[in-house]
Parts: structure tokens; C-alpha cells; sequence
């Protein structure tokens, strides 16, 4: 967090990531967490161990839907007031000479057509008035169902049961709609191909009272609920009878009859009450005949539910796999948690809306509570296992800082030096930076890998007075010379090195530093070289930097250099503004050490020093004329990924340096951005800086910088504000 600036405001920065480079990062994670997402969510959709979820897909939307009110259709109950009234049995099988003088009342009242969700099967007293009740009307239609055989306990076949042989001559028939093995009806009766004249009783209804053609029986279809129980108009079976029902309620709408007991036999067999949708949130269940009716409304209104199709529903779900399992992939896990919570939302909306204005429904939930946590699981694993491994690097690295060496006659130990740095200091830093949180871009002075000396050196002409840093290879003092004057003095050893060959490369790069280092403002000014071989060290003096604290005249026990590292780790991130400064002071240096025909091979924050407020190119030790530095040397993260050997490799880690200074992050987040910057009119700017350092940071040296002229003509556009953005970019010879 930048504490210096407490003032922000939301900016979305997605047009400047480098998708191509974190597709690069995480593209192995991205191919398992989508094979794993696609593969379980088609298994899901095929086996039996999804149906929990396919059902709930189906259900769920009803929830959030309004109630609907359709019309032309009252149902008439055998309700427990019509039993007592009428006196009928509860648990056997009506009077018909009861439903004779119904059908009579109804035909008196117009109504177009009147289904009976009762099972004739048998015959009984007063059959015949019964029949010619039904004749004499000519719009009946009545139900048959499958009832099961049981053999030991288990379901052995399936019987359809029929109405008795008279009444099929006069009336039609139709199978009742069944329910699944959880109890809810969910699909219309479905029609056999070999058997097409097996119908259900809505249908058989439908066919005596649709104006239009009939829809494909063998088409699959499923119930469209309008709302909970007793959403359908209804009557008492009695109030009928006695006349107590405004002629209105029943002219020319088409009739259902059925029971509504919620146990045992009225007017029929078996328990007619049903699980529906509703049930999971209201607890109530629906009476066969109300889902009867519902059946026979979706047919005429044409407004049945249609489940998308089976290769539809496989190429969604590997849709689905792909754009979750890569697209998570490439995220952070907060990122990773909000995106997928999204997703689930975003899922379940679309389901809704389809089942709720198009009537198209799929297995939604498949993909919300699968899909979507398996691929984000994947991509949280992914970054866990990034996180292991730089756990593992930091405590070897604990482990060379804190290796054996003696105590130091001046200036702490390097043990003390990572005293601040326990492992757990080291993994919550990680631990930030693996979720994102803006972090310092270095370790601090004392994460270098570093093996110190015995005692001070020997350098004639000089006092030295405290160790200051600490180097890979040697250390830096604070020291005077022979007139008083303050400077900075790197002795670099040569038992620090396993062979003697990278310690004359250091020393061959501040040969060819020297001649040049005071001919430019941006570069640390050489004062003076000395090598002392019997005891197997060089040094050299330079002008020392600022004071950290920014006191002046600074103490000399309490010193500390200012360099960029230190800024960053002290502020978080600098203005924009800033940021372009220090790149054109940085990239005009960078011009003037490259056109000298030298390159410097370890441009990162700590090694940019500050005199008299001016950033300046410091610890040139792995300076080497162009074309010579062939070895991989650096820091990790900082050189590019060809190697840093050239003018382009330079390019690459000054802009990395200059992402640290924008962003606040460590240089391994790249190309990752804040959520804030500092100023609403800081945006534009910001973003135009941003490709500035997307492009000095490309990967393909074709597409980067090839000089830091380029970049530094760059920055001068920004800085006028002269061009736009689109001229920063154009293809150069």
C-alpha cells in the first residue's frame, strides 16, 4: 500500500496486460484446469451422478419467476368437503351416478371439454347412466395409468391400467403424467416410437379442444409450471352440483376432475399428490390432476419447457471446461474467487432467463457447481505450487546468508545483516505478492546472497569508516580519503568467486566504466581504481550517494544510501510523472553507455543510486562491450529471456525496473496492474506509460526497443504530451 497517498480513484487497466505473456506463465495450469473441468462435467451430464444437479437446473429457475395466471382452464376437486357432503367413501371408488349428474350440470353450462383424472378400470353401480352421460356430452376424455408389478420387493413390470370397455367406446383416453424417482413431474408423457397412439390424457384433451395443428408427439417436452399449488383455478366438486358457481367459472373453459386428498383412493387408485418444483422452498405438493392440467395448457399455449439438445449441451459444457480452465489460469486466487463467483452468478442468470423468456432450459448447475469450482480449485493449486517453489528458493537463499563466516571486525555480520529477514518475514512478503497485494521490489539491502570478510581492507589513502551494503561478491564501506571529502568504496573478492574468470570479468567491466563514467550525469562517477592482488581483492572509490533519510549534512553512523530499491520499498509506487522522469533520465544514460558500444547486464532498482537528487546507473561491475557478454548473469527476473547480452537485453530490465516504479509490484507479477492510481487524471497518462513498458518488456526482441533512443524518444512524446498513444507504437525500420 502506498502510504504517501492516501487519495485514490478506481481505474480498470485490462487494455494494457499483457495477456500474451501470462497466457505463457500459465498455460500449463490452463490446460489442466480445463481438461479436468470439461471431463468432469461431461461426466456429470451423462451418469447418474449428475441428475441431483440436472434436476436442479430444471427447478431452481422457478423460483425467481413471477407467478403466472392462465385461463381457460377450472379444475373441479374431489375434495374432502365434496366427500362429506356427497357422502363418498374416501378410500374406494365414487358413486358414477355423482359423476352422471356432473357431466349433465357442465354440458348445461358450455363447457368446451371436460377430462376426468380418475381411474375407470373397473365397472361399478350405475355404469350405464355414467356412459350415457359421457356420450350424450362427446367431449370427454378420461385417464389411464401405469401402475408397477412388484416382484421380492422390486419393480418387476410396468401395467396399464384402462378404463373399463364401454366407457373406451364412448369416451377418449389418455395416460396420466408420471413423475420421476424423486417424485416431481417434470416431463410431458413421453410418446413411444412404436407406439405413437399411446397418448397422454392433456394431449388426448388438447387434440378435442386446440384450434391449430398439434405439435410432433415424438418431440420431448417438459412442464412448464405457471406458479405453486392452486395456481390453476378451482372449484368444490359439491359447489358444482349445487349450483353454488357462477355460470362464468365454467362456460366455455375446458374442465379438469381429480381428487385433492392427500392420501389414499379417491374416485381411483393410489396417492395422487406430487412433488413439484416448488417443493423445495414451499414444502407443498401438487395434485396429479392440477399437473394434468398444467400439461394440457403448455400444449395449447405452446409454451412447454425444451431442453436443449444432447450435442448442444456437450459442446456448452466444453465451452464452459476451456474459457474457465484457461481463463482462471490466469488470475491471482482473489481474482480467481470473484471471477468464479461471477461465472456461478452468470450461469445462473442465463438459465434463468432462457427457462423464464425463451422456454429453453439445460443442465446449469452442471456447470455453476462443477465446472467453474474445478477449474478454480486448478488455478488456486497452480499458484500454490508457484508458491512452494519460491518458498523453497528463499530459504536456500536464508540459508547461504546466514552460512558460516566469522565475525567482522567492522560493519555487521552478514548474518545480522538478514536478522530482519526470518523465513517467515520472506514467506508472508510471497504470500503478499502471490494475492496480489502491491509489495517492494526488492528484498532489502541484506537478501543478497553474499559471503562477507574478516575485517576491514586495506585502501590506501582512505579511512574506512562503516560497511554499507552488500554485494554478491564483495561489499561497499562508507569512507573518507586524504582530504575529508565522503565516498563510496566497493571492494570486490576474489575468494567470493569458485574460479578466477568472473572475477576479472568484474574487474574488465570498471576498465571499461572508467573512461566514460564522468563524461555523463546519469552515470556513478569513478574517482579512482586500485587492485590488491597479495591479498586478492580490487576496489574502486565513487561519489556517494544520497543519504536515504534525506538529512543534510547526514551522520555518518546512521547513513544509509538512497537508491531506487529503497524508494520503492519505503513509498510502494511513484506518481506517474515521476515515473516518466526517472525513464528519461535512465534511458538517456542507458543511450550514452550503449553508443559507447558498452552494455551493462544488471539494470534493477537497488543498483540506481541517487546523487544530489539525479537517478544514476551504479554497481557496474558486470559491464562488457556489446556483443561480448554472452554468459547468463543478472538478476532473475530483470534479464530478458534471450539472455543479457545486448542493447535490447538492457531495454528489457530498465523496463522492468520502470514496472516496479509504476505498479509497486515485484517484477515476477508482470504484466499484472493495480486496481487504483493515485488521480483521475493520472489514467491516460498511466496507461500511456504502461505501453511504453509493455513494449520495452516484449519478449520477442523483433517486437521490443531495439535501442534505448526509441524508448527514451518515447518517454519525450509522453512527457510533451505531444503525440498520441498510437505513434508510440508505429513499426520502426
Amino acid at each position: 500500500m502506498n502510504r504517501h497517498h492516501p487519495e485514490r480513484t478506481e481505474f480498470t487497466s485490462l487494455k494494457t496486460v499483457n495477456w500474451k505473456a501470462k497466457w505463457k506463465e500459465s498455460r500449463v495450469g490452463g490446460v489442466v484446469g480445463a481438461a479436468l473441468a470439461t471431463v468432469l462435467g461431461i461426466c456429470f451430464l451423462v451418469f447418474r451422478v449428475g441428475d441431483g444437479l440436472t434436476r436442479l437446473s430444471f427447478d431452481l429457475p422457478f423460483a425467481l419467476r413471477p407467478d403466472i395466471k392462465p385461463e381457460g382452464v377450472v379444475i373441479i376437486y374431489m375434495d374432502e368437503e365434496s366427500h362429506t357432503a356427497l357422502k363418498q367413501p374416501f378410500f374406494a371408488a365414487w358413486d358414477r351416478a355423482i359423476h352422471a349428474r356432473l357431466l349433465e350440470q357442465l354440458k348445461a353450462c358450455s363447457v368446451k371439454a371436460v377430462a376426468f383424472d380418475v381411474l375407470f378400470d373397473a365397472t361399478t353401480t350405475n355404469d350405464a347412466r355414467f356412459i350415457r352421460a359421457v356420450k350424450d356430452h362427446g367431449r370427454v376424455v378420461v385417464g389411464a395409468r401405469f401402475t408397477p408389478i412388484r416382484v421380492e420387493r422390486r419393480i418387476d413390470v410396468w401395467r396399464l391400467l384402462l378404463p373399463f370397455d364401454d366407457l373406451q367406446r364412448v369416451a377418449a383416453w389418455g395416460v396420466a403424467e408420471g413423475a420421476e424417482p424423486d417424485e416431481v413431474v417434470r416431463w410431458h408423457y413421453r410418446v413411444a416410437r412404436h407406439s405413437t397412439n399411446l397418448v397422454s390424457m392433456a394431449w388426448k384433451t388438447a387434440e378435442l379442444t386446440a384450434a391449430g395443428p398439434m405439435p410432433d408427439p415424438l418431440t420431448p417436452r417438459w412442464l412448464n409450471y405457471y406458479g405453486p399449488p392452486e395456481s390453476i383455478p378451482w372449484v368444490s366438486y359439491v359447489r358444482v352440483l349445487s349450483s353454488d358457481v357462477p355460470l362464468a367459472t365454467l362456460s366455455n373453459k375446458v374442465v379438469f376432475v381429480g381428487a385433492l386428498i392427500r392420501t389414499g383412493f379417491s374416485g381411483g387408485r393410489g396417492t395422487d399428490y406430487f412433488r413439484t418444483p416448488y417443493s423445495r422452498w414451499t414444502g407443498t405438493r401438487s395434485p396429479g390432476v392440477e399437473l394434468n392440467a398444467t400439461a394440457y395448457l403448455n400444449l395449447v399455449r405452446g409454451d412447454w419447457l425444451t431442453r436443449l439438445s444432447p450435442p448442444r449441451e456437450f459442446l456448452l459444457f466444453i465451452g464452459v471446461g476451456v474459457l474457465f480452465g484457461f481463463g482462471l489460469a490466469l488470475f491471482r486466487p482473489v481474482a480467481v474467487g470473484v471471477i468464479s463467483v461471477v461465472g456461478v452468478l452468470a450461469v445462473f442468470a442465463v438459465g434463468c432467463v432462457l427457462a423464464g423468456r425463451h422456454q429453453l432450459w439445460f443442465p446449469w448447475a452442471i456447470a455453476s457447481a462443477v465446472q467453474i469450482p474445478c477449474a478454480a480449485v486448478c488455478a488456486i493449486l497452480l499458484r500454490a505450487q508457484k508458491l512452494h517453489k519460491e518458498k523453497r528458493t528463499l530459504e536456500q537463499m536464508l540459508a547461504a546468508i546466514g552460512g558460516p563466516a566469522s565475525a567482522p571486525a567492522a560493519g555487521p555480520s552478514p548474518a545480522a545483516a538478514a536478522a530482519a529477514l526470518t523465513p517467515s518475514v520472506l514467506v508472508q512478503q510471497h504470500v503478499r505478492e502471490l494475492f496480489h497485494t502491491p509489495s517492494p521490489g526488492g528484498l532489502g539491502s541484506g537478501a543478497a546472497t553474499v559471503v562477507g570478510v574478516t575485517a576491514a581492507p586495506v585502501v590506501p589513502d582512505c579511512v574506512l569508516l562503516r560497511r554499507i551494503g552488500l554485494g554478491a561478491y564483495g561489499e561497499v564501506w562508507l569512507g573518507t580519503n586524504v582530504l575529508g571529502a565522503y565516498r563510496a568504496i566497493k571492494i570486490v573478492y576474489r575468494h567470493n568467486f569458485h574460479e578466477a574468470r568472473p572475477y576479472e570479468r568484474e574487474f574488465e567491466g570498471i576498465k571499461h566504466f572508467d573512461p566514460i563514467s564522468r563524461n555523463h550525469p546519469g552515470l556513478v562517477h569513478l574517482l579512482h581504481i586500485g587492485r590488491n592482488d597479495a591479498n586478492a581483492y580490487f576496489y574502486y572509490l565513487m561519489e556517494l550517494a544520497d543519504d536515504a533519510s534525506g538529512a543534510q549534512p547526514f551522520d555518518p553512523e546512521k547513513y544509509e544510501p538512497k537508491t531506487l530499491g529503497k524508494e520503492l520499498h519505503r513509498r510502494g509506487r511513484l506518481p506517474v510523472d515521476e515515473c516518466i522522469q526517472l525513464g528519461l533520465a535512465l534511458t538517456d544514460s542507458l543511450n550514452y553507455l550503449h553508443e559507447r558500444g558498452l552494455i551493462h547486464r544488471d539494470i534493477k532498482p537497488s543498483n540506481i543510486i541517487f546523487v544530489e537528487g539525479r537517478p544514476k546507473l551504479a554497481d557496474i561491475g558486470l559491464v562488457t562491450q556489446i556483443g561480448e557478454g554472452r554468459t547468463f548473469v543478472g538478476t532473475e527476473g530483470f534479464y530478458p529471456p534471450e539472455g543479457p547480452g545486448s542493447p535490447a537485453g538492457d531495454v528489457y530490465s530498465l523496463g522492468k525496473v520502470l514496472y516496479e516504479a509504476l505498479t509497486g509490484f515485484n517484477r515476477q507479477h508482470f504484466p499484472d496492474l493495480p486496481m487504483q492510481i493515485d488521480a483521475p487524471a493520472d489514467g491516460k497518462r498511466f496507461n500511456l506509460f504502461n505501453k511504453i513498458i509493455l513494449r520495452a518488456c516484449e519478449s520477442n526482441v523483433r517486437k521490443r526497443y531495439a535501442t534505448a533512443r526509441e524508448m527514451h524518444e518515447d518517454l519525450q512524446a509522453l512527457a510533451r504530451r505531444r503525440t498520441g498513444w498510437r505513434n508510440f507504437f508505429k513499426k520502426r525500420p
